[in-house]
C-alpha cells in the first residue's frame, strides 16, 4: 500500500478542524465634514439630533452662500482583532431621516427637500474623524434614492475584505440635486470566520498519526 507523505496528512489530519462563524454588529464613530462655496473645508461636527448631515446646496441663499455647499456623512468601525481576510459577508446600513421632524432646515432656513440621490464609499480609516474625511471615500460602495424612515442596507464585504488600517471607513455622499437628509442608526454588520485551535485530543491524535508514519517509513527504508 502507498503511504501518504507527511505534509499530506497533515494538511488532511487539519483539515478535520472545524471553524466557527461570528456575526457581530459594529457601532460607528460618526460625524459630517462640508465643504464651502470657496473650498475651505469645515468640520468634522459631531451628529445633532437628526443624526450626520448629508446634503447638497447648489444655489444662493438669501442672495448670500450662508449655508455649506456640500456636506458628507463620515463614519468609521474599529474592526478590532478581525482579520479582514477572514471576513465573508458585510453589511453597511443607516435609516435616512427628515430633518424637518427635528427642527431643523436647510434652504434659507425655512426647508429642506429630500435629497434625490446617496451615494456610499469606503476607505481605510484611521479610527478618527478629520477634514480630510471629506474626500477619503475612493471605493464604490452603492447608492440609493434615500427613502425617509427606511432603513437602508449596501453590501461591503469587498470593503471591509480590503481594509488595510484595521478602521472600515464609509461616506454617505449627496447626489446631484439639492436636498438634505439625515443620518440615524448608522452600523457595520459583519460575518466572519475564524480557525478554531485544535482540541488537545485533536493535538494528541496528529502527532501520534506523525509517530506511527515516521514509524512505517523506518521500519520501510529498512528493507532490502
Amino acid at each position: 500500500m502507498k503511504l501518504l507523505s507527511p505534509p499530506v496528512v497533515v494538511i488532511a489530519l487539519c483539515a478535520t478542524v472545524p471553524a466557527h462563524a461570528d456575526t457581530i454588529t459594529l457601532a460607528a464613530l460618526e460625524g459630517y465634514v462640508t465643504i464651502l462655496p470657496s473650498g475651505v473645508i469645515e468640520g468634522p461636527y459631531s451628529p445633532d439630533a437628526f443624526g450626520a448631515f448629508v446634503g447638497q446646496i447648489g444655489h444662493f441663499q438669501s442672495g448670500t452662500p450662508l449655508l455649506p455647499w456640500e456636506s458628507r456623512a463620515v463614519f468609521e468601525f474599529d474592526l478590532g482583532a478581525i482579520d479582514p481576510a477572514t471576513v465573508t459577508a458585510a453589511a453597511f446600513s443607516f435609516v435616512p431621516v427628515n430633518m424637518g421632524e427635528f427642527g431643523f432646515s436647510c434652504f434659507d432656513f425655512s426647508s429642506c427637500p429630500t435629497l434625490s440621490l446617496a451615494e456610499v464609499l469606503s476607505y481605510s480609516g484611521d479610527g478618527l474623524l478629520d477634514r480630510d474625511d471629506f474626500h477619503s471615500g475612493t471605493a464604490f460602495v452603492g447608492r440609493i434614492p434615500p427613502a425617509l424612515g427606511v432603513p437602508a442596507s449596501f453590501d461591503a464585504t469587498a470593503a471591509v475584505r480590503g481594509n488595510t488600517t484595521g478602521f472600515a471607513g464609509f461616506t454617505i455622499n449627496s447626489g446631484i440635486a439639492d436636498g438634505g437628509i439625515g443620518i440615524h442608526y448608522a452600523a457595520l454588520q459583519i460575518e466572519y470566520g475564524v480557525a478554531a485551535v485544535p482540541e488537545p485530543a485533536s493535538i494528541g491524535l496528529v502527532a501520534g498519526g506523525l509517530f506511527m508514519l515516521a514509524a512505517a517509513l523506518r521500519r520501510r527504508s529498512k528493507r532490502p
